[in-house]
């Protein structure tokens, strides 16, 4: 759907909006600080987060999608080329 920069904590964070169904899902994109981590799941405000690193990169999905369509998304989106 589109993308932009984010401030958070001092730091510049990418951020790409993608459309899953009626969704949208943010997903935040930055240098992490130490090595891959399998995902991690939370709710904040009504919204599911999961965040995991890979490649170096730390990255956080958040949307309102529910646990299952995130796990999904997450899953396809490390898949694509």
């Amino acid at each position: 759907v589109g993308g932009r920069l984010d401030y958070i904590q001092g730091r510049t964070v990418a951020v790409m909006v993608y459309s899953r169904g009626k969704h949208l899902v943010e997903l935040f994109v930055w240098p992490a600080s130490r090595g891959s981590e399998e995902p991690a799941r939370t709710t904040r405000n009504g919204y599911n987060v999961l965040h995991w690193t890979a490649n170096g990169m730390s990255i956080s999905a958040v949307s309102d999608l529910d646990a299952a369509g995130m796990e999904e998304f997450a899953r396809d989106w490390q898949r694509a080329p």
